[in-house]
């Protein structure tokens, strides 16, 4: 990108069959192109982009935004090194943009971790493209860039995780471990070791941050992966009996807190999980008596 563009931001958005409309595959956002850009590339992971966003488009119904750039001004702003659920969603459009354009955006929905509104869920705002940088695709970096990229979104993820930002640091370890996985035929041996210690540790930090988002599913995946890589990991068992023990899954929950005081024994996790998995089967156990007891009654 050649220097900062400096320009008058002009909205005008008439309505007309002309406009195109395209819609984010997991439907968190619409976008209609108010001015079409030119050229044929668009921005990708890591470009430094040149855009100006105005959040002017409000009406009596509309509420505040946290925007996580500088808005109603031209800013300079990195693909992929926002936190934030708006970031992302920014991301993802600026991404199908061709330089140049223009174009309103209508959001959706928001998450339960970081809503973009605290009472209604979609607002509108424009957002301008006028420049950026052309950067590598995955597949022509080398071994050492990638790794380079690896080790700062681990490090971000755990800075997210510290601040309590757990979108923010489910989306770093999620995206570091999708440029390892790449790397899998091409690490040198003398990084076999790393290499897998670094899968271990990811999978891991993943299920940490699945594991308060709920999704206990994913936590048994991604635990179970570090498991093959790493019999007996004690990490791996703990959260995994975690999500067993939220799923309901007892007997499964049972075998790996036990697993895990075979290893460490008066492991105090694991110790306080045992309680809870043991309550949540009496509850169970008298639920189910109780039930029984009506229908024979």
């Amino acid at each position: 990108m050649e220097g900062q563009t400096k320009c008058t931001y002009v909205l005008s958005f008439v309505p007309n069959c002309s406009t195109k409309t395209w819609k984010s595959p997991d439907g968190t956002f619409t976008k209609k192109v108010l001015e079409p850009g030119s050229g044929l590339d668009k921005p990708r992971d890591r470009s430094q982009c040149c855009i100006f966003i105005d959040n002017s488009l409000k009406d009596a119904s509309s509420v505040e935004v946290n925007f996580p750039y500088t808005v109603n001004q031209w800013v300079n702003i990195i693909l992929g090194e926002s936190d934030t659920e708006f970031g992302v969603i920014l991301d993802k459009c600026l991404e199908t943009m061709l330089r140049g354009e223009k174009s309103l955006v209508l959001v959706k929905h928001a998450t339960s971790l970081h809503p973009l509104s605290c009472n209604q869920s979609e607002f509108t705002f424009a957002v301008h493209l006028a420049d950026f940088s052309q950067v590598k695709d995955s597949w022509e970096m080398s071994f050492e860039e990638k790794w380079d990229l690896i080790i700062k979104d681990k490090e971000k993820g755990s800075e997210n995780f510290k601040a309590g930002n757990i979108f923010g640091a489910c989306r770093r370890y999620g995206r570091a471990l999708k440029y390892l996985v790449t790397l899998t035929h091409y690490v040198p041996a003398g990084m076999v070791k790393e290499y897998g210690e670094m899968m271990i540790v990811l999978y891991l930090n993943l299920a940490a941050c699945q594991i308060k988002l709920c999704q206990y599913g994913h936590v048994i995946q991604n635990c179970s992966k570090a498991l093959e890589l790493s019999p007996g990991n004690v990490k791996g068992l703990y959260r995994r009996g975690q999500a067993y023990t939220f799923r309901n899954e007892f007997e499964k929950a049972k075998d790996d807190l036990k697993n895990v005081l075979q290893l460490e024994p008066g492991n105090r996790a694991a110790c306080q999980q045992i309680k809870i998995l043991e309550n949540k089967i009496r509850a169970q156990d008298t639920k189910l008596a109780k039930a029984m007891s009506k229908l024979f009654s």
